[in-house]
């Protein structure tokens, strides 16, 4: 099968799909497209047809797009039985209880096993726990009679790619490829060049699962240690701000800032990691005792800012939507965790996210314009450039009331 791969990546003669159109997947498909034919998989009606007009509602800017002649939108298993590559870039989520949602990714492995895998390359890009893709391997070969690495070959490649981010870019940031095979390994490695400058190999899958699934809780207990200190600084009557400048004075001090822990990937990968040492018999002590510290911090925002709450005040502003900043994703944002308890304490809730495009959230409306001298308090989440006006200070302190409470989260401190 490799000797086929080879030629036909040469000759650029390479059918490649990518199965989910998200913010990975969708990048992925419009850079390989650039070399190869590309079939783009996802099974929202909705996501193709957009796509299909050149519309990418991902995107914050430039959503109107020209997409390379030689990428084709689909929802149709049909349409992609003819590809080489299948690459699975499906979100992997966590249900109520916080465990594993593997749903869109068993459902793109069976609709797999309903093609024609003989001779075909399988890449797996969703953040999984380790072991996971054996597991896959297993059941194609079980379903299809079809053995990896003869008949077929299935890798394993963390994504990275940072929506937002204008620097750390596809192209710029390192990737990790994993296959069991040699020949499948080298493979990835030539594939990969064409669209990453830098690759990294590794011929244990679960190595490679492993690594991607550390990168995210690492930083997921950074951010909750620095929260933490913040709360204990309150606790103590000390000044945060100037505590965590005071620290970051020595060389090997590692400076993370406070924040509203959301997104897809750094709240929702320690419970990957946790739930397969758990099946291992090993219950980890430190890693959901950061997850439980990043859960409950708009719980701690919320009393910070009480204390400082007259009985006057009635109208809060929760600016930031999004679960970082220069993006539209609101998945797990914490953002919304805040408007809530504010909500639920009898107070006038209103978002505001220039990027996020919903009326309403919770039965809290998503404001378009802001009202002056309106806000008697108003949270910043994230710190979006659009906030900021050209001498760089937040455009808030224009709207707001003279006595209003202004407080920045990733700062841990009133304006």
């Amino acid at each position: 099968m490799f000797i086929q791969l080879n030629k036909k990546f040469k000759s650029k003669k390479l059918n490649v799909c990518v199965i989910g159109l998200g913010y990975v997947g969708l990048p992925l498909a419009e850079a390989f497209s650039k070399y190869f034919q590309v079939v783009g998989f996802d099974i929202s009606k909705k996501r193709v047809e957009q796509l299909r007009k050149n519309y990418d509602s991902n995107q914050i800017k430039n959503k109107n797009k020209k997409f390379q002649k030689n990428l084709f939108f689909t929802k149709n298993l049909k349409d992609i039985s003819h590809c080489d590559i299948f690459i699975i870039t499906v979100p992997t989520p966590v249900n109520k209880k916080n465990q594993p949602d593997l749903f869109f990714l068993n459902h793109a492995i069976n609709n797999l096993i309903k093609v024609n895998l003989k001779n075909k390359f399988i890449i797996l890009e969703s953040t999984i726990f380790p072991t996971l893709s054996n597991e896959y391997i297993k059941k194609i070969e079980n379903k299809t009679n079809l053995r990896m690495n003869e008949d077929f070959c299935f890798g394993y490649s963390p994504e990275r790619i940072n929506p937002g981010d204008n620097i750390k870019t596809l192209k710029t940031i390192d990737k990790i490829v994993s296959c069991p095979s040699v020949r499948g390994l080298k493979f990835l490695n030539i594939f990969y060049k064409k669209i990453v400058n830098k690759i990294h190999t590794c011929s244990v899958l679960a190595e490679a699962e492993m690594a991607k699934i550390i990168e995210n809780t690492q930083r997921d207990i950074n951010i909750s240690f620095i929260n933490e200190i913040s709360i204990v600084c309150d606790k103590l009557n000390l000044n945060f701000p100037s505590v965590l400048k005071l620290a970051s004075t020595k060389w090997n001090f590692l400076k993370f800032t406070p924040g509203l822990v959301g997104g897809h990937c750094i709240s929702v990968d320690p419970y990957y990691l946790t739930y397969i040492l758990k099946k291992n018999k090993y219950n980890p002590r430190v890693i959901l005792s950061g997850r439980q510290v990043n859960e409950n911090y708009p719980k701690y925002i919320y009393k910070i800012i009480k204390k400082r709450i007259t009985k006057k005040i009635k109208n809060v502003l929760i600016a930031g939507l999004a679960y970082k900043e220069n993006c539209n994703d609101i998945r797990n944002s914490k953002s919304i965790n805040l408007g809530k308890i504010f909500k639920n304490r009898g107070y006038n809730v209103n978002f505001f996210d220039p990027h996020v495009q919903l009326k309403k959230i919770n039965n809290i409306p998503v404001v378009k314009s802001l009202k002056n001298n309106f806000y008697d308090v108003i949270v910043i989440c994230v710190r979006h450039s659009i906030f900021f006006d050209s001498s760089n200070k937040y455009k808030f302190c224009k709207i707001a009331k003279s006595n209003s409470l202004i407080y920045d989260v990733k700062r841990g401190m009133f304006c």
